[in-house]
């Protein structure tokens, strides 16, 4: 691969007269203009059509190789003429002019508490934004652009809402930034929420088995937090595996300690400095450690140690650093989706937050890449059993069942798929995959699929043996293999391996993570019926892998070729394990997030750590009693309707 330096420069914008495309692709509406580099021969770039390029290649220093279609519509006029009336000199000083008065307005910014500058300020332009959530900047962006003085551009910045005041008028002065500045302060003091631009931060990494995740979540600092007003702000996903395969390989270690810094660092740049102590911050790890833990709990408890002694250094409110339990898992991700879908609390027409009418809640499904989870509650009040969990939240109890299946995670349950192929195989080193598609092959090592707690090595098990897996697209061997991995001889009151389970129907559910992108793999995101699960998975499975490639290229390799096998497993993890029927089928929504905000078990956990879920309700206090409000309501609608019936009769009266 030939690396090649270009200079972009967009005509467009620079100047405020100035309406040129330049650009070397045809498309007129992309306004760039390319320069080569004068120190680097002629590239055959990949966009530059053949007919474009120069050949033999020659060095580029002069300005007759830059690529201007200034033929369109006069725009050479428009640049000869401004060329004409200001000169080098005339326009060196207007840039120079707009780049101070760029500075101007970024003191301006600076000087006010209230505002953060979110960049650097590059030339004339400055992109602020109010220390709140971007509910408020969205706000205050409405309310300065409909007053159509001044109209400013906003965009997403690290997942932040950010406005843009960009300077390049040729009237523009200094008294303009002052007049605009004053206008822009003076909306947000008339915005009327000064509890919302004050925000707390909280910080949670979900250690899973596969990766690391971190959220960065903020809220509004008014105690009265009773809300659920949490934001998701930033979601960094750090590279590598998961921290359970830490103390393996340094240099691999090297590379996930580079990328945790790296996501550190971007979340330190947020959250405001005089609000790192105050900045929560916790660490959870799942189903990757607890198997570690049981297989060697001197080894994980180093790799938490570490992290934690990291996680103490950093400016930030450490709280703790621990391994979930399975059913713990399982709760905060219940508490998420339903704070996030609004189902504890809703505003009502004081503007206080209350529980909704009906009260309904929503299941959660999670799967992982080491253990999968399901959570609803139940219609009985008094239910008990091993694993019902009594929860109180907003002052109302709720009785859930949770369960956390270990070694049932996307990952670890193909391992058992591919050992149960091996073991059935005439030839232990060459293996027909019916979930792989045909005409993709895969060689691994017999460690990568028995080096597992979950999996019972064979006697003659050696970890070096090398074994070929070639896959035959056969979707019925493939969902008979997957079945083969649960044990489903319980029918009654159960999911599968005897574990009690109460029946799912006709609640609504939530299916995220792992279930997401296998729905989404095979086109079925949000809500579908089974039978065109069904049809979409036979259908994704029958193809060859140069046609799966072709249809799916968009999914990396290393997902695409299980994808086959994922899509059967969650039919049958759904249907024959959790006992989904094609009606309550209906009722699982795949979903990847709520609101923008990242759906999983990280926000519970920390909602219900901090204690910002309260368990008791608070007192709301009503300007003035039900039956009086009822009354005064009563008596402003007849009044209401006597007045519009008299101006009748007078209209009606004027016309004779």
């Amino acid at each position: 691969m030939v690396i090649y330096y270009h200079y972009i420069l967009s005509m467009c914008k620079w100047h405020w007269v100035v309406h040129s495309v330049c650009s070397t692709n045809p498309n007129p509406l992309i306004p760039l203009c390319l320069i080569l580099s004068p120190t680097l021969p002629h590239p055959t770039a990949p966009s530059t059509s053949p007919y474009r390029t120069l050949s033999p290649p020659v060095p580029h220093t002069t300005s007759q190789h830059w690529q201007i279609p200034l033929g369109r519509r006069f725009r050479s006029l428009k640049m000869w003429f401004v060329f004409r009336m200001y000169g080098l000199k005339g326009l060196q000083d207007y840039i120079r002019k707009h780049v101070e008065l760029a500075k101007e307005f970024e003191s301006l910014v600076r000087a006010d508490q209230r505002f953060e500058i979110s960049a650097d300020v590059v030339l004339g332009l400055v992109c602020f934004r109010l220390k709140g959530s971007n509910e408020v900047n969205e706000t205050l962006l409405k309310r300065i652009n409909n007053g159509r003085k001044i109209h400013l551009v906003p965009c997403l910045l690290s997942g932040q809402f950010v406005l843009r005041f960009a300077l390049c008028a040729r009237t523009t002065e200094s008294r303009h930034i002052r007049e605009a500045w004053q206008l822009i302060t003076q909306l947000a003091e008339e915005c009327d929420f000064p509890a919302l631009l004050y925000m707390q931060y909280g910080i949670v990494i979900d250690s899973g088995s596969s990766r690391s995740t971190m959220y960065l979540y903020q809220w509004p600092a008014e105690k009265q937090n009773n809300t659920g007003v949490v934001s998701q702000t930033l979601r960094c996903m750090v590279a590598g595996p998961g921290i359970s395969d830490m103390l393996v390989d340094n240099a691999q270690d090297q590379q996930s300690w580079v990328s945790i810094r790296e996501c550190m660092n971007n979340i330190t740049k947020i959250v405001p400095a005089d609000q790192h102590n105050s900045t929560i911050l916790y660490l959870g790890a799942t189903a990757g450690m607890r198997l570690l833990h049981s297989q060697n709990e001197t080894k994980s408890n180093e790799i938490l140690k570490n992290l934690q002694n990291y996680l103490q250094s950093l400016p930030f409110n450490f709280q703790n650093a621990s391994i979930m339990s399975g059913d713990e898992e399982g709760l905060y991700g219940w508490i998420t989706v339903n704070y996030l879908m609004g189902n504890f609390l809703e505003r009502n027409i004081w503007n206080m937050w209350v529980r909704p009418a009906g009260g309904k809640m929503v299941g959660s499904m999670d799967l992982g890449g080491a253990s999968t989870q399901i959570a609803f509650t139940l219609p009985d009040p008094n239910a008990r059993g091993t694993d019902i969990m009594r929860v109180s939240l907003y002052g109302y109890e709720y009785n859930i069942y949770t369960h956390s299946f270990l070694c049932y995670g996307k990952n670890e349950a193909e391992k058992r798929v591919l050992a149960a192929l091996v073991k059935n195989s005439e030839n232990a080193t060459h293996v027909t995959n019916p979930c792989f598609n045909l005409g993709y092959n895969m060689t691994v090592s017999a460690e990568s699929i028995f080096g597992t707690e979950c999996i019972k090595t064979p006697a003659d098990y050696d970890p070096k043996q090398m074994i070929t897996l070639k896959g035959s697209s056969d979707n019925g061997a493939c969902r008979d293999v997957v079945q083969s991995i649960f044990d489903l001889t319980c029918t009654k009151n159960c999911s599968f391996d005897r574990v009690y389970q109460p029946s799912v129907g006709p609640g609504d559910f939530l299916a995220y993570a792992g279930f997401f992108y296998t729905a989404q793999a095979v086109g079925l995101k949000g809500i579908s019926q089974l039978d065109q699960w069904n049809s979409s998975t036979w259908e994704f499975c029958s193809w060859d892998w140069p046609t799966l490639t072709l249809k799916k290229g968009w999914i990396a390799e290393k997902y695409r070729r299980s994808y086959c096998y994922s899509a059967h497993y969650v039919q049958t993890l759904l249907v024959n394990g959790y006992k989904f029927n094609k009606d309550t089928w209906k009722h699982i929504d795949f979903q990847k997030q709520v609101h923008n905000t990242s759906i999983g078990w990280s926000l519970g956990y920390m909602l219900h750590t901090s204690n910002m879920i309260p368990a008791e309700a608070k007192l709301v206090r009503l300007p003035m009693a039900n039956s009086v409000f009822s009354g005064l309501l009563f008596l402003f609608t007849a009044l209401t309707i006597v007045s519009v019936m008299f101006l009748i009769i007078k209209a009606v009266r004027a016309c004779y």
